[in-house]
């Protein structure tokens, strides 16, 4: 028996949950429930589906765009209101704005000389929405949304 050194760590084995049932197919490739590779390939989206999907997510890691976000979720806003409201300058408000507004989260509309914007009406922001309020638990301002 060796003597383990005070303070070092143990490596972890992985085991798999007791309700998933596993098989080892001959190339190495674990597959859950019983499913063929060819079951799970012609479920798998396309490349661009998935460019897509990381490109929203690249647009909300900054902390900033997130609030901002998350308040155009619950009301339409122009950039001096959304300025105000994050304590930031209106140029730099407006770079965040312009880039959610690239990758479909936003949309703007146009009221004389202010541009008003809020979250499209989208399952996709819906969705994150949701998934921001349930990871920061907070609950919605308002339940319709």
């Amino acid at each position: 028996m060796i003597a383990e050194k005070p303070g070092a760590q143990r490596r972890r084995v992985f085991r798999f949950p007791k309700n998933i049932l596993y098989k080892l197919c001959p190339k190495g490739v674990f597959l859950w429930n019983n499913q063929s590779m060819s079951q799970l390939m012609s479920h798998l989206p396309n490349i661009e589906e998935f460019q897509t999907t990381a490109d929203i997510f690249k647009q909300l890691s900054d902390p900033t765009r997130i609030r901002i976000f998350w308040i155009l979720c619950h009301c339409e806003e122009c950039v001096i209101n959304i300025a105000s409201m994050m304590e930031m300058s209106s140029p730099a408000v407006a770079h965040h704005l312009r880039l959610l507004r690239s990758s479909g989260l936003i949309e703007s509309r146009r009221d004389g000389k202010e541009t008003y914007y809020r979250a499209v009406d989208s399952k996709k922001t819906q969705t994150l929405h949701h998934m921001i309020e349930k990871i920061m638990d907070i609950s919605c301002i308002n339940k319709d949304v």
